[in-house]
């Protein structure tokens, strides 16, 4: 089931108001039965494997905690071990097999050798990357003694399960939504107002942003050899914001609708394209992953101590295993390798680049150096996600080739007055079998289509240019009535009029 589908818009009003009807002590069965219920309606198979990983995990929790308790570390770590290596196993198998088979299958044609191991049709359960990152903190956590071992099993079975972050997160820690659970949820119609207006904002960003995105950037991506340099820099820009729109406007789904049932999920997004460098960028997009690697990845292989090559080392291994995360294709791990390179670079010429702000002087204008900074931090993160959305590196390589050859041509036309060379769309209608279509669109429909996305981007920015450091239901609140209410009705009538019904899945739900 999917957020933007009829069946969840049908589905979780029923949920709510059983749940609250129901007394605290059944509370857990029915969330678990909604969780259970929620996701077999994407695979009965998938459910049953998660479910019976998250059994086996339930006793390796107690185990840990009992053996070191008893300060028996060896048997304890034999536990972690088993711990980790279960989900990993499960998660390579169902994810990555095959991207190996078919990576050794290539390199055993190139060297003339053979290799008879087929691809397999394996069930790859959705969010299961989430899914093992939960289960490992939740382990490790234990391991290390900062929190104790769940001894309800189906208040455990639930708090991984829990259905509005299953399937694309945010990755919680299994600590903070346990606690929750246990506690007993009021009736608080301030609370439910706040969580179905950020599920309506959420849908808004979905709907009528995100799909609407959708159209030119799959239009563009899937079919490169079509276009030029200038589309694909289009594509980019759309892609860029399409992804935001779509992930953050998942994440403000699952947070208002377990806003709604009482509980709180962990933030995942803080206005990250205003970021004014790359590890700003890091600290506010997708944060719950960021502190994750931070906390399981980053520190444990030594994080800022040690030598100059070992933190760039530890950096590079981090956002290698960012990108592995994300999907088993070379483009994924090209981006994130890309952004640890970003990171090293930008530690390397740190001193370079504080002498030549000294120099200039722009910390005068404050504004504007941050302003150039943003910009800066904008067009690598926007290079990076050609990496991400690219079919292959191919593809990728294609597109950034195109761009650079581009605005290196158009540059060079500029310098010599030559604005006959200057062609941004050499050619801005694509004739397909049927139609006439405009980076997608139907020809009729483009300057409609256009105006209404570009509408809805300026609404997008101007909330979180006024949101400043308060979440958004923070910032909703502070305003005048009025403001709230136009606000309000705006969101409502541009889901029900401008929404694009095509059921499109949401993006992280293939990671």
């Amino acid at each position: 089931m999917e957020f933007n589908s009829f069946s969840f818009i049908v589905f979780f009003p029923i949920v709510s108001i059983i749940f609250f009807v129901l007394p605290h002590s059944l509370r857990w069965i029915w969330l678990l039965a909604a969780s259970c219920y929620f996701y077999v309606q994407v695979s009965v198979s998938a459910l049953l494997l998660l479910l019976a990983v998250t059994a086996v995990l339930f006793c390796t929790g107690i185990l840990i905690e009992k053996y070191r308790e008893r300060n028996n570390q060896r048997t304890a770590r034999i536990y972690l071990v088993i711990g980790i290596t279960l989900p990993v196993i499960m998660l390579f198998i169902c994810k990555y097999l095959n991207f190996f088979n078919s990576n050794i299958a290539a390199i055993a044609k190139a060297l003339h050798l053979q290799y008879p191991v087929p691809i397999l049709k394996i069930l790859i359960p959705l969010g299961i990357s989430y899914y093992v990152f939960q289960v490992i903190s939740y382990i490790v956590d234990i391991y290390r003694g900062s929190i104790q071992a769940e001894h309800h099993p189906g208040i455990f079975t639930l708090c991984i399960m829990f259905f509005p972050k299953i399937i694309a997160g945010p990755i919680e820690r299994p600590a903070s939504l346990l606690k929750q659970l246990h506690e007993k949820q009021n009736l608080d119609f301030g609370r439910i107002s706040d969580g179905l207006i950020l599920m309506a904002w959420g849908f808004f960003k979905k709907l009528v942003i995100a799909d609407r995105l959708a159209i030119p950037v799959n239009d563009i991506f899937n079919n490169v050899v079509r276009y030029d340099w200038s589309h694909y820099l289009v594509a980019a820009f759309f892609f860029t914001l399409q992804l935001y729109a779509d992930f953050s406007g998942y994440t403000d789904i699952a947070l208002g609708s377990s806003r709604v049932l009482g509980f709180r999920l962990a933030d995942n997004f803080r206005k990250p394209y205003f970021s004014i460098s790359i590890s700003d960028f890091w600290r506010r997009w997708h944060i719950s992953l960021s502190s994750w690697l931070r906390d399981y990845v980053y520190i444990p292989l030594g994080g800022n101590r040690g030598s100059k090559p070992r933190v760039y080392f530890n950096i590079f291994i981090t956002f290698l295993i960012s990108g592995i995360w994300h999907g088993a294709n070379w483009t994924f791990i090209t981006w994130g390798i890309l952004h640890g390179m970003y990171i090293i670079i930008g530690m390397i010429t740190k001193p370079v680049r504080d002498t030549i702000t000294r120099l200039t002087r722009i910390v005068r204008f404050q504004s504007l150096h941050r302003a150039l900074q943003m910009t800066i931090t904008f067009i690598l993160v926007m290079f990076a996600w050609i990496f991400f959305r690219a079919n292959s590196i191919n593809d990728a390589g294609r597109m950034i080739g195109g761009i650079l050859n581009g605005l290196f041509s158009s540059v060079r036309s500029l310098l010599f007055h030559d604005f006959t060379g200057i062609q941004f769309f050499s050619k801005i209608m694509i004739r397909k079998t049927n139609a006439i279509t405009i980076f997608g669109f139907n020809s009729k429909q483009y300057l409609i289509e256009m105006t209404i996305l570009f509408i809805s981007l300026g609404l997008l920015a101007m909330t979180e240019i006024i949101q400043r450091e308060d979440d958004f239901i923070a910032m909703i609140s502070k305003k005048r009535t009025i403001f709230r209410w136009s606000f309000y009705l705006i969101i409502l009538l541009s889901i029900l009029l401008f929404g694009m019904y095509s059921n499109t899945q949401f993006i992280y739900f293939n990671f």
